[in-house]
């Protein structure tokens, strides 16, 4: 039996992660893990899965590829944390430069998975190809568009929108640009990029209207 500062802290690192409030779970992970070994194995998996996730999120690679080290593979076969799993590997690869092995993994999961994994594994796809020339801006946009219309109401959805808003402004598109913006603050007002967005659109405003961009439109 755990003793409540234990447990606290345990739950309090999957409340956390629920909240994508990394830095907190970066913070409690190392003393939580020692602690495993008393919890359910698939708590104990979505915990270290969270934590690679935080990991890679504050851009610490080498945490990230740790951790994943530190999870068994073969206890996670069929069961839905498989996907994320190979997600998170897919991830690390990409940001150790193994470009097309990650994208070998995001092209799987976004084949065989019509869920939340399969939308993220899909703009990691989009982002990376075009971000590498692999797609034209014309065709990173058309993909974009057909996924955000398609997924709403996550972090998939802001991160879709917020490159849509790039993209758009690399085309001198700056009203499609505000628009895609303007949406996320209408379907997610509390959504902990919310303050990043009202940055990148005010920051579109100050193109249009201060650096004169608006009197070419």
């Amino acid at each position: 039996v755990m003793d409540g500062v234990a447990d606290a802290g345990f739950w309090g690192l999957l409340a956390n992660a629920s909240l994508r409030d990394w830095p907190a779970v970066n913070a409690a992970y190392d003393d939580v893990a020692a602690l495993f070994d008393g919890y359910p194995s698939n708590l104990v998996a979505q915990a270290r899965l969270d934590s690679v996730e935080a990991a890679l999120n504050v851009q610490a690679i080498d945490l990230a590829t740790e951790r994943l080290s530190q999870i068994d593979p073969t206890r996670l076969i069929g069961s839905l944390m498989e996907d994320r799993l190979a997600l998170l590997q897919g991830q690390v690869a990409l940001a150790k430069g193994r470009m097309e092995e990650a994208l070998a993994v995001f092209d799987t999961i976004r084949a065989e998975n019509e869920g939340p994994l399969g939308a993220q594994a899909t703009l990691l796809g989009i982002e990376t190809r075009v971000l590498n020339e692999e797609l034209t801006l014309a065709e990173g946009l058309d993909q974009l568009e057909n996924l955000a219309v398609a997924w709403r109401g996550d972090d998939t959805e802001v991160r879709a929108r917020r490159f849509l808003g790039e993209l758009y402004v690399e085309q001198g598109r700056y009203s499609d640009a505000l628009k895609a913006l303007k949406g996320i603050l209408i379907a997610q007002p509390d959504h902990s990029e919310a303050d990043d967005v009202s940055d990148d659109m005010q920051a579109i405003f100050v193109d249009l209207y201060l650096d004169g961009e608006a009197d070419q439109m």
